[in-house]
């Protein structure tokens, strides 16, 4: 599945591979994560690191809620090899 909205972009710290990064309750999340939690109305420090989210862009600075749904690392490889993405990164559409 792939976005047909715009993405949010997140602008301001990124990690090394381009996920938006910043501190909540003293802790460091990915962006799309924390956004992804409180959009479900859950503590983001409760959600599990095990717990997929999937990503219908390639763009990994983005935080649009409505882009990520639940899934698992099966999908997520997949996903991965179908968009190109083994290992590196492709440019935001």
């Amino acid at each position: 599945m792939r976005a047909t909205t715009p993405c949010r972009l997140w602008t301001r710290v990124h990690s090394r591979n381009g996920y938006g990064r910043i501190k909540y309750k003293g802790r460091t999340l990915h962006t799309y994560r924390l956004a992804y939690a409180l959009g479900q109305r859950q503590d983001p420090l409760e959600m599990s690191p095990a717990r997929y989210l999937l990503h219908d862009s390639d763009n990994p600075s983005f935080i649009e809620t409505s882009h990520l749904r639940e899934g698992d690392q099966s999908t997520n490889i997949a996903e991965a090899w179908e968009a190109k993405r083994n290992g590196k990164r492709m440019a935001a559409a």
